[in-house]
């Protein structure tokens, strides 16, 4: 089971209700099971497609979760070897509801 919220860091964290960790508790699960099929990719060497992934899952586990989590760790390791290999750029996908509708 992983901790929620960081502990006196967050004042908010503490008024979560119930039903407000579950929802959390279900996304981290949902993303981590993501994160993981992800994490395999980029051990066989597709990075440009985990960029995305990756960047979501560290965000959702900085804004809900408490360290030290060892999939935090390896989340940032494979992130900095997707800069690593892409040069350090990014080019994110156009967002195609915000796209060309007219």
């Amino acid at each position: 089971m992983v901790a929620l919220s960081k502990t006196g860091t967050d004042s908010s964290s503490s008024s979560l209700s119930s039903e407000q960790k579950n929802k959390v508790l279900v996304e981290t699960n949902k993303l981590s099971k993501s994160f993981r099929k992800t994490f395999e990719s980029v051990l066989l060497g597709s990075y440009n497609d985990a960029i995305p992934i990756l960047s979501d899952y560290l965000h959702h586990l900085d804004n809900n979760i408490s360290r030290p989590l060892k999939e935090y760790n390896d989340c940032q390791e494979a992130l900095k070897q997707c800069y690593s290999v892409t040069a350090n750029v990014h080019h994110p996908r156009s967002n195609k509801k915000d796209g060309k509708d007219s």
